[in-house]
């Protein structure tokens, strides 16, 4: 296990005897996910005057920091980590409140910020299917479980509401108890190269940090006589967080957009919360409505069907469209 404590602000560290508030439990390899859950945290100890604590974990090793943060006087400890189960934790720690990025607890004690992946997938799923030049797009998915599955029931549908009649190719890097599906761009790219190999010209990595192998597969696989080849991004607007990439030049041609996740919102608003004295149990859905989710313009390739996406998100938010969550 890793663990990093770090200086949340020049007014709230941890430290000198100060017994922290709050605390944010993520992963250690720094990725953009965290670092927008470190962004919503900071913001959140600022402004509210808290005292916070910052840890970080290797993946699937969570239980033990959880428990360390809520021995040291917690009142509210955020968990942004990969399949996360803090049931025993939380039974263990009933005075102690949780806020879990994508999680499922059903514990009195647990808040879980829920995204809807699916709203955001189905705009992404619509432009695939405006942009594609036969008819024919692919779904990566970086594990085999019901989060990702929203991904596809939404993305989908967003297609198949352009184009009732596109071709989409399905395909699963891994499956429980391997998770390696999102840490795993080299997987990522073969699955990529088979389905642009087979007829696809734009993919939707719904793969965390191994949609990188399907940017690569689409810059590698493009030219000559054939299509351009595009990738779409997903959680954070891949566009922009791969700036410091050797890879970028040769990459950013190819990223059409990204479904993104305001994870930094999601944090903030459970601090907020906390700050104000109002912790809410069970799920709190981050949407379009809301702004939780969304879909990237950077990079200008979406400019002439931006006012038809547009449409389909206000259509969504007003309850015209029902976004399924299954497929």
């Amino acid at each position: 296990m890793t663990v990093a404590i770090a200086a949340v602000s020049a007014v709230s560290v941890w430290g000198g005897g100060a017994q922290p508030t709050v605390a944010l439990l993520n992963h250690g390899a720094e990725s953009d996910v965290d670092q927008l859950a470190e962004a919503g945290f900071d913001r959140a100890v600022t402004e509210f005057d808290l005292v916070g604590r910052e840890m970080s974990t290797d993946v699937g090793d969570v239980d033990g920091p959880v428990r360390a943060l809520s021995e040291d006087g917690a009142e509210l400890v955020v968990v942004q980590a990969t399949d996360t189960d803090i049931d025993a934790v939380a039974r263990d720690f009933p005075r102690t409140r949780y806020a879990v990025v994508m999680g499922e607890s059903t514990q009195p004690n647990v808040s879980n910020l829920a995204f809807a992946d699916h709203e955001g997938s189905y705009l992404i799923g619509a432009a695939a299917a405006l942009t594609s030049t036969n008819g024919t797009i692919g779904f990566i998915g970086g594990v085999d479980v019901d989060v990702i599955h929203r991904f596809q029931a939404g993305f989908e549908a967003g297609a198949r509401a352009a184009d009732p009649d596109v071709r989409i190719m399905i395909t699963y890097l891994t499956a429980p108890p391997d998770y390696r599906g999102y840490f795993a761009p080299k997987l990522a790219k073969r699955a990529a190269r088979r389905q642009y190999g087979q007829g696809a010209d734009v993919i939707f990595g719904a793969a965390g940090f191994s949609v990188e192998g399907v940017f690569e597969a689409a810059a590698t696989m493009s030219g000559g006589e054939g299509p351009h080849l595009w990738a779409l991004g997903v959680d954070v607007d891949a566009y922009q967080a791969i700036r410091d990439r050797v890879e970028a030049a040769r990459w950013r041609p190819h990223i059409l957009s990204s479904m993104v996740k305001h994870i930094e919102r999601g944090v903030y608003l459970a601090l907020a919360d906390h700050a104000r004295g109002a912790f809410s149990p069970g799920s709190r859905i981050l949407n379009l409505a809301n702004g939780g989710v969304g879909i990237s313009y950077r990079g200008g390739f979406l400019d002439d069907i931006r006012p038809r996406l547009e449409a389909l998100r206000s259509d969504i938010v007003a309850g015209k469209i029902k976004v399924p969550e299954r497929t």
